[in-house]
C-alpha cells in the first residue's frame, strides 16, 4: 500500500508540479498595447491613497509587526507612521518627492534626515526601492515610467497571468527591467504583481517580487487587500506583508504632510546611503 501511495504522489507531482498545475490561458492572447493601455489608465485613475495597514516584516531575520498609517502619492511622496499596541505612534518617516528623507524615532528621540535612497526609505517599511517604486506598489500597480519599452509578452502558466516584460527609466536615470503580471477580468486587465531585476547585497542577480492578493474593487478599480514583497532569491515568507485595513482613494493631501521637523531635545543625525540592500543591474 505504501508503494502505491508513493507512485500516486510521484504521478501527481509530474502532472501538477506538486500542486502548482499549469494554468492555460482561458482567452485569446492580448497584444502588448492592450495591456499597456490598461496599466496607464489605472495609473491615471489612482494618484494617491490614504491607507491604514497591518504591516509585518521578516527582512534581516527580525520579525517586526505594527499598524502603519500611510499617505502615498504617485510622485514618490510618502508618509509612514508606525503604531504599536500600548505605545501609540513610535516612528514616522517621510519622503518629500524631491530627494529628501526624514525619520523620527520617538522611542529613542532621534531625528534622522538625508537622501531618499532605497536604504533610507526602507528604514520603516523594509522595501529597499526608490520612493516612486514604493508608491506605485502601494497604489496597486507597477513603477512603469513614461519612457517604458516593451521587450516581451508571454503567459505565466504557474500564476495564470500575462507577463509583460519591459525596460523603464528608473529615478536615477538608469534603465530598469520589469515584469508586470496582469490577468483579464470582466472590466479589463488587473495587475496581479510586478517583478524587477536586481542584485542582492552579495551581488547575486535575481528579481525582487511583489504579489497582490485578495483583489477587490472600489469605484470600479481593482485594489489588493494584501501586498507581499520578497527580495531577490528570497521567499515571500521572509519578506514584507502589508494587509490593508482601510483605504481612501485620491484624497487631498497637504504638502506639509510629507515633511517632518525634529522635536525639541531630539538627537539630530544626518545619514548617507551606506551599503545598498540590493542594486539594479
Amino acid at each position: 500500500m505504501r508503494r502505491f501511495v508513493i507512485v500516486l504522489c510521484w504521478g501527481a507531482w509530474a502532472l501538477s508540479a506538486c500542486g502548482h498545475a499549469a494554468k492555460p490561458r482561458p482567452y485569446a492572447a492580448p497584444d502588448a498595447e492592450t495591456l499597456m493601455t490598461a496599466l496607464r489608465e489605472r495609473q491615471d485613475a489612482v494618484r494617491a491613497l490614504n491607507l491604514q495597514t497591518k504591516t509585518t516584516s521578516w527582512l534581516g531575520g527580525d520579525r517586526i509587526k505594527a499598524t502603519v498609517l500611510m499617505l502615498v502619492e504617485r510622485s514618490g511622496r510618502l508618509r509612514f507612521e508606525a503604531e504599536v499596541s500600548l505605545k501609540g505612534t513610535v516612528a514616522a518617516l517621510t519622503t518629500d518627492g524631491a530627494g529628501g528623507f526624514a525619520l523620527l524615532d520617538m522611542e529613542r528621540n532621534v531625528f534622522r534626515e538625508g537622501p531618499a535612497c532605497p536604504q533610507n526609505v526602507a528604514s520603516l517599511v523594509r522595501i529597499p526601492l526608490p520612493p516612486e517604486a514604493i508608491a506605485a506598489i502601494l497604489l496597486g500597480d507597477a513603477p512603469v515610467g513614461p519612457g517604458a519599452r516593451v521587450v516581451g509578452l508571454d503567459w505565466d502558466a504557474e500564476v495564470g497571468a500575462e507577463r509583460l516584460e519591459m525596460t523603464s527609466p528608473s529615478p536615477d536615470g538608469r534603465s530598469q527591467r520589469l515584469r508586470v503580471l496582469m490577468r483579464k477580468s470582466s472590466l479589463g486587465f488587473d495587475v496581479l504583481g510586478v517583478e524587477g531585476a536586481a542584485k542582492d547585497a552579495h551581488g547575486r542577480p535575481g528579481w525582487w517580487r511583489v504579489r497582490y492578493e485578495g483583489v477587490t474593487r472600489h469605484e470600479g478599480i481593482a485594489f489588493p487587500e494584501t501586498i507581499r514583497f520578497a527580495e531577490p532569491g528570497a521567499s515571500f515568507d521572509d519578506g514584507v506583508e502589508i494587509k490593508v485595513r482601510d483605504r481612501r482613494i485620491n484624497p487631498d493631501i497637504a504638502a506639509e504632510s510629507f515633511k517632518l521637523s525634529p522635536p525639541p531635545g531630539a538627537l539630530l543625525e544626518h545619514v548617507g546611503c551606506g551599503a545598498p540592500l540590493m542594486t539594479t543591474p
